[in-house]
């Protein structure tokens, strides 16, 4: 019995429908396989460019309150929010001319990253951005800008992508199942369809079989 069943899906798979559908059913999943690909890229860069639109907010939120209170707001801005505990925590170090070594906020929040880089950009020029991957958590990274202000200090405001990550995490599992259900609902699809198309064909045998 067993045999025969073999030799039947052995005989389906030499038929000419098989093969439409096979071909209908594979160029269906690469047509699923690349549309979701093309989403995933969008939402990367969408979810990137929301990130460094909210950072350089409140980059220049810190700026304004650095231009009104000095430092010192810094200081009581950073305490603040902190203590508040509404939002993710912000990186923030600044560095003047006349100071060894950067003012450097929560700065137990950012021991798993290498910030060493950050320690050569006294004399940066415009606006720059640099990421640092996080040593124990992998795809993780710390994005920072950095900018000069007009009267030479040099303030830096980073965030981390955990959030980012988390989004594209849980879009990555829906393709992942997706692309499973697609794959296990085209081939029967696609072979129904491959047995219509055919069947005037089969018609057409069966009538000069007649004949």
């Amino acid at each position: 019995m067993s045999s025969r069943i073999l030799d039947d899906l052995a005989g389906l798979t030499r038929t000419a429908g098989f093969r439409l559908a096979l071909i209908y059913s594979s160029f269906f999943a690469a047509s699923c396989l690349a549309l979701f690909g093309l989403s995933y890229v969008t939402l990367s860069s969408s979810l990137a460019k929301s990130d460094h639109d909210a950072l350089l907010t409140r980059f220049w939120e810190l700026a304004g309150v650095y231009q009104d209170f000095g430092t010192e707001g810094l200081e009581r801005a950073m305490a603040t929010q902190v203590e508040q505990r509404k939002r993710r925590p912000v990186f923030v170090q600044f560095s003047t001319a006349d100071l060894r070594q950067p003012v450097r906020f929560l700065r137990g929040q950012w021991n798993d990253f290498d910030l060493t880089q950050l320690q050569h950009l006294d004399d940066a020029i415009g606006e720059q951005w640099l990421s640092f991957p996080s040593k124990s958590q992998s795809g993780m990274e710390l994005e920072v800008m950095s900018l000069k202000l007009s009267d030479g200090l040099l303030l830096q405001v980073g965030q981390t992508t955990d959030e980012r990550q988390k989004v594209l995490a849980r879009f990555r599992r829906v393709m992942l199942l997706m692309t499973l259900v697609v794959g296990v609902i085209s081939l029967p699809s696609g072979y129904a369809l491959a047995r219509r198309a055919m069947r005037p064909v089969r018609s057409l045998i069966a009538t000069i079989n007649k004949i």
